[in-house]
């Protein structure tokens, strides 16, 4: 059962304090109220949380300019300047402007009682400078690192050399790191993360020495309000999003959310939406960059530009952080009516709130557990439908999990109390394919249209037009290759087996719809509707016998037939000619 504790009632409900001396970690799940709980009950009653801090006087509230609030991105750092009811306490607030010791001396100076707000890049830049480091160490009572995580997951990603196999001595995240020890024994420290999992798995990797104390237990956090994370597992997001049902998503007003982490499938993601008749929109990171590092498909580093939002994305950007003035900031965190789909990047991953409930469908085209719980909980209620990204799975589908030293395990979730089951790749089936491509031979073209359009990648992960004949062919479609002149590839519907672009096959067709026509139509008019030979209705009608087999064996006459409440069979008595009888 969810626990339904916000994070300020738990912290008084089981009297948690912080200590001088290590990183104190609230690992409270998204959207369970950290920021809310930082800013403003811990600023009011710092005595409460703080171990031997027993005078009222001292609360931070009173002394802002000692509190420093570092944040991972600049999206973070956006949404907590923006967030409106704690405004007042950062104007003016930030350290992103100092450059040396003399900067910051004069901001610190001209200090108009508010928080300062820097990244944890800015930070180790500043702490390279001992100057710098001199004032932080000793200006500073409490420092609160939000997200606090993505430091450590920063410090790997972006300050270690994969081939020489260590850390680069001058990286910011590493300088940050360095110095945290020292910071923590004269400063207050407070992180944020619901996921501090990687915390612990940087410092196995880079046997880093930190103390680090973690302040629910496993049960305590069982107590506190979260958000449903029931994930399906797939092997390429596409093969969901193929699969969805746009014309209901429309219907019931649903939007959107994905979250990638490579610009260049936003970009796609917006282009097959909109290809389907869905309004969509891709934001990114608003950086000096020109290109990044991402992972492709297959785990490989590659470089990708960064591209430049428009004014219409940066205006979207900006109302999901702070609302629009005409609607008197109200709207912040929520798409406006028109737009279907919002795409981000991983600089999106934290720092801001989704709090529109008509978002109910999310994708997260990253692999990396603690992100894709990040990313999940951008949203801020409950909701229908999540699909994250796997590509760790044995040969049956069954997801993949690693250990702690590497190892990997079949990943079970929990469905009752001691009983689990194994989770699986979910490979979705392939649409109905539109009937322009039946009965036609296929061009080169086309085919690839159709892969594009309609196929879904298997645990095999092969997507081709082979793999598609075999997901037609499943869904009871034929598919026939002819040879010679005119030879080539069709798709045919069972029971429909007539090339449409072949003029004699056509008016063949159509005479057997005629000759469909007229038994339907006397069958409805002309006889007594109780029982008659149909040997006598073909001889009526005038009809050949094979053109009559075809008839018979006709998918389309045989629904007519039970529409219309009509056997054809033989009759008690009578011998073996058949009847169509009413009944």
């Amino acid at each position: 059962m969810r626990g339904k504790l916000k994070l300020t009632d738990a912290m008084k409900e089981y009297e948690k304090e912080f200590k001088h001396g290590g990183l104190n970690i609230i690992n409270a799940p998204a959207g369970s109220g950290k920021t809310t709980f930082i800013l403003g009950e811990f600023l009011k009653n710092t005595s409460r949380y703080v171990e031997n801090l027993n005078n009222d006087s001292i609360n931070y509230i009173r002394r802002l300019s000692n509190v420093l609030y570092v944040c991972d991105n600049t999206m973070l750092k956006d949404s907590v300047i923006a967030n409106n009811d704690v405004t007042g306490i950062f104007e003016k607030g930030s350290l992103l402007e100092a450059k040396n010791s003399t900067m910051l001396k004069n901001i610190i100076k001209n200090d108009s009682g508010t928080i300062k707000v820097i990244t944890y890049s800015k930070l180790g830049l500043l702490l390279k400078n001992p100057a710098c480091k001199h004032i932080i160490l000793n200006h500073f009572c409490c420092i609160i690192m939000d997200e606090v995580h993505n430091l450590f997951k920063y410090c790997r990603k972006f300050n270690y050399d994969k081939n020489t196999k260590s850390f680069t001595e001058d990286g910011e995240y590493v300088e940050v790191l360095d110095n945290l020890n020292e910071i923590a024994e004269k400063v207050l420290l407070i992180g944020l993360s619901a996921t501090p999992y990687y915390i612990y798995t940087f410092k196995r990797f880079a046997n880093y020495e930190l103390k680090t104390r973690e302040i629910f237990n496993y049960y305590e956090l069982k107590n506190l309000d979260s958000k449903n994370f029931n994930p399906i597992y797939s092997n390429c997001i596409f093969n969901q999003i193929k699969t969805l049902n746009y014309k209901k998503i429309k219907e019931h007003g649903f939007k959107i959310y994905i979250n990638t982490s490579k610009i260049e499938m936003s970009k796609k993601y917006k282009k097959w939406f909109e290809m389907n008749g869905l309004k969509a929109e891709w934001l990114c990171s608003i950086n000096n960059k020109k290109e990044i590092i991402t992972i492709d498909s297959n785990g490989k580093e590659k470089k990708e530009k960064v591209s430049q939002m428009n004014d219409e994305q940066k205006q979207l950007r900006e109302r999901l952080i702070k609302g629009t003035k005409e609607n008197n900031y109200k709207d912040k965190g929520t798409l406006p009516d028109d737009l279907d789909v919002i795409i981000v990047n991983g600089g999106y991953e934290t720092g801001w709130d989704l709090i529109d409930e008509r978002v109910q469908f999310c994708f997260i085209d990253n692999t990396d557990e603690d992100y894709q719980y990040q990313a999940r909980n951008r949203i801020r209620h409950d909701i229908l439908y999540l699909t994250c990204l796997c590509t760790t799975y044995d040969g049956d589908g069954i997801v993949l999990e690693k250990g702690k030293y590497g190892e990997k395990f079949e990943k079970e979730i929990e469905v009752s109390k001691g009983v689990y089951r194994k989770v699986f790749i979910n490979v979705p089936k392939m649409k109905e394919i539109d009937d322009k491509y039946i009965g036609y031979k296929l061009t080169k073209e086309m085919k690839e249209e159709i892969v594009q359009k309609y196929g879904i990648k298997n645990i095999d992960n092969k997507l081709n037009f082979k793999s598609v004949t075999r997901d037609l062919i499943e869904l009871g479609y034929k598919v026939e290759t002819y040879k010679g002149k005119n030879g080539g590839t069709y798709i045919f519907k069972k029971g429909e087996e007539m090339k449409k672009d072949n003029i004699r096959e056509v008016a063949k067709m159509d005479n057997k719809n005629s000759n469909i026509n007229l038994v339907c139509n006397w069958l409805e008019k002309e006889w007594d509707k109780v029982i008659i030979p149909v040997n006598e209705v073909r001889d009526i009608l005038d009809i050949g016998r094979k053109s009559w087999d075809n008839i018979m064996k006709d998918n389309e006459f045989n629904i007519f037939l039970k529409d219309n409440r009509i056997k054809m069979n033989v009759v008690k008595g009578r011998g073996r000619t058949l009847y169509f009888k009413k009944y």
